[in-house]
């Protein structure tokens, strides 16, 4: 049995649902001897673009990799750069040099990157985001292949209860296939999001004028 199957692990940041602490306390613990065996590693102290790549190259030819997932290449490039050098120039340089390894290594590389100062029709959801929203250089949209824009329908509300699980992932960038839309539930109590597919439903919301025209300039490129 798994884990997660008798007590979630999601316990551990919502301990105001846990009714028997020592049997849940026990089991996370048991759970997590098991976890620490995984070939995961976590960096979160002196993290540069040449420490990336290292510790990329590192795991690929000793245990093997399948993923490298970045937070916010901001501060990534910002601890790498030197005194009058250009932080776009080298957040551009970042991400191609992403792809490349990506490539070299068979990988899959996630970026999660920071929106500009959110339009006032997109905070509302009167509009839905665009691409250039996203924050930084222009070679970040240019060279993903996917590029997912995840809003909850919570914040677009003014925290109004009732969409508290509401949730879609715009899909601002797929090659070789359409952007569009796909409504999410999303958990609080879990801190997950979920498929919201019902039997016999779709999922993909309808396009309005601007994601009709965003998919149309996405398939030019």
């Amino acid at each position: 049995m798994l884990p997660h199957e008798k007590h979630p692990q999601y316990y551990i940041r919502r301990p105001k649902l846990i009714r028997n602490p020592d049997c849940v306390l026990e089991t996370l613990t048991e759970a997590a001897a098991r976890e620490i065996k995984r070939t995961l590693r976590v960096v979160d102290r002196d993290i540069t673009p040449e420490r990336v790549w290292a510790l990329t190259e590192l795991a690929h030819r000793t245990g093997g990799l399948d993923f490298v997932v970045v937070d916010y290449d901001q501060l990534v490039v910002r601890a790498g750069l030197r005194r009058h050098e250009d932080e776009y120039a080298e957040q551009a340089r970042f991400v191609a040099q992403a792809l490349d390894v990506a490539k070299r290594l068979n990988i899959c590389f996630i970026l999660l990157c920071q929106p500009r100062k959110v339009d006032a029709d997109v905070a509302r959801g009167q509009r839905i985001p665009r691409i250039e929203d996203i924050f930084g250089s222009s070679a970040v949209a240019n060279t993903a292949h996917h590029v997912l824009w995840v809003v909850r329908h919570f914040f677009q509300k003014g925290m109004d209860a009732q969409y508290e699980r509401d949730a879609t992932v715009y899909i601002l960038k797929a090659r070789n296939d359409n952007a569009r839309g796909v409504e999410l539930e999303f958990d609080p109590d879990a801190v997950l999001f979920r498929d919201k597919r019902k039997i016999g439903q779709d999922p993909t919301p309808r396009m309005d004028g601007d994601t009709k025209a965003l998919a149309a300039g996405d398939r030019r490129s």
